[in-house]
């Protein structure tokens, strides 16, 4: 259905700042009597009234009554529509405790509140058309950025890039839209119409803006969730020494002794931009005892979960068999090939990597660090499949959206193939008036409840 502003009537409230004990807690309040409870509740120390304080300013004050009685709080009115959710909100700065934050969101209920859904506050904002739905979607990426970029990307779309240029696109269409009904209902009439040639460029265009954004969705979901990678290889070629190099730290024990690793060591880090998380597996050989079978199950359990693989191996040997077994193993991924001991005479074949062709091979010595950068340009090139700009932050992150401008571009593309096989304008405007709901999807034009629950269910209580 279409969107319009939604009336609300009750009142909602939460904790929005975490459970647990800190500097402040912050205590949300959103509706039509959010004002009304609080002049229940709060006593301010100039003697103001909460009906004649100024909105947008903070106020210090105690709580009127309940187990928090007396505890000195800051509070702040937002007066519809000037506020975040588009309604009335209050807000009130506690001291950072358990007890007080829980009681005095108790007093705020018992005056006629209720504790707020997850997500609710963004929900209401989104209802009451103070941000549309790829906003409401960008300031859960924010909370849960993992890096820069990630939240870069989060804050250009909660500023409004993405629903820009799904507007932009909009118009374009429902331009042609209104032309294509204008011929089509006065047919009869001399009206100017639109030149197929120049509806043919107006819908290519769009479609070509469209799959842009498509394509940037395989590097924006690596940005926002990360990518999972497995360090492989024989035992002794230097992978835990790998993993510390990567993270910067000794977390891996590392010494002379083949198998050393038993277990899988997993470590979360950031690498140019892109959340990574490694898992140091056991040596790939055959096991010497149940312990080392254990490992090497879960080594195989590693390979088949990773999103990218680094095979290490070590330069210092020739290429045998057995490391031709492990090539059987990972057949069908992605992989880095990392040669290792650059520091110590070379004695592995060029011919034997070139023979191989599966992908991107980095020389370093884990050793002294040499080629460390080389390896994290090939994780994040590999993860991304090509590099990416700073400047380049329209990207799509969220599936819902990617699969919204899918839809919107196979719209286009029937509407073009009408075009082009001369169908009659009737099938091409069908196809158009599909895109534009694909495209009002998105942004939250044209909604489904089912769809909003998905989305907020996924956010914190309190935002």
């Amino acid at each position: 259905m279409m969107k319009d502003t939604i009336m609300i009537p009750d009142t909602v409230t939460a904790i929005a700042t975490p459970p647990g004990e800190g500097g402040l807690a912050v205590i949300r309040i959103s509706g039509s009597r959010a004002v009304n409870i609080l002049s229940k509740l709060f006593v301010s120390q100039h003697g103001i009234t909460v009906a004649k304080m100024a909105a947008h300013h903070l106020y210090y004050g105690t709580i009127a009554e309940g187990a928090a009685q007396g505890e000195t709080v800051l509070v702040a009115i937002m007066r519809a529509p000037h506020s975040y959710t588009g309604e009335n909100v209050v807000e009130i700065f506690a001291h950072g405790g358990i007890l007080i934050a829980k009681s005095i969101l108790q007093n705020i209920i018992s005056q006629g509140a209720r504790l707020a859904e997850p997500g609710e506050f963004t929900k209401r904002a989104f209802l009451n058309n103070k941000i549309d739905l790829s906003q409401a979607e960008a300031v859960a990426d924010i909370i849960a950025a993992k890096t820069e970029t990630a939240l870069k990307i989060g804050l250009g779309q909660l500023g409004g890039t993405l629903a820009k240029t799904i507007k932009s696109i909009q118009k374009r269409i429902v331009n042609c839209v209104a032309q294509l009904e204008a011929e089509i209902d006065y047919a009869e009439e001399e009206i100017t119409h639109i030149a197929p040639a120049q509806l043919r460029k107006i819908m290519r265009n769009s479609k070509n803006n469209i799959d842009n954004l498509v394509s940037t969705y395989e590097q924006g979901r690596v940005i926002k969730n990360g990518v999972a990678i497995a360090i492989i290889g024989r035992p002794n070629v230097g992978k835990s020494s790998i993993l510390n190099r990567l993270l910067k730290e000794e977390r891996a024990i590392v010494t002379a002794i083949p198998g050393t690793t038993r277990d899988v060591i997993e470590e979360v880090i950031n690498i140019q931009g892109i959340p990574v998380r490694l898992m140091d597996t056991a040596g790939v050989r055959n096991s010497q005892g149940i312990i080392e079978k254990i490992g090497l199950n879960k080594t195989t359990k590693a390979i088949q979960k990773a999103d990218l693989l680094l095979w290490v191996i070590d330069g210092s040997n020739r290429f045998d068999t057995k490391n031709r077994e492990i090539l059987r193993k990972i057949k069908n991924k992605p992989v880095i090939m990392v040669i290792n001991k650059v520091d110590l005479l070379q004695r592995i074949s060029r011919k034997d990597l070139e023979r191989l062709n599966k992908g991107p091979i980095v020389h370093m010595s884990a050793k002294t660090g040499k080629g460390l950068k080389e390896l994290e340009g090939a994780i994040a090139q590999k993860a991304l499949h090509n590099s990416i700009g700073q400047s380049e932050l329209l990207i799509i992150t969220n599936q819902r959206q990617f699969e919204c401008l899918n839809k919107a571009s196979n719209s286009l593309a029937r509407a073009l193939a009408s075009l082009d096989k001369q169908l009659g304008l009737e099938f091409v405007a069908v196809d158009l008036r599909k895109c534009l709901s694909n495209l009002g999807e998105l942004v939250g034009e044209v909604i489904n409840e089912d769809i909003l629950k998905v989305i907020f269910s996924k956010f914190c209580v309190g935002k």
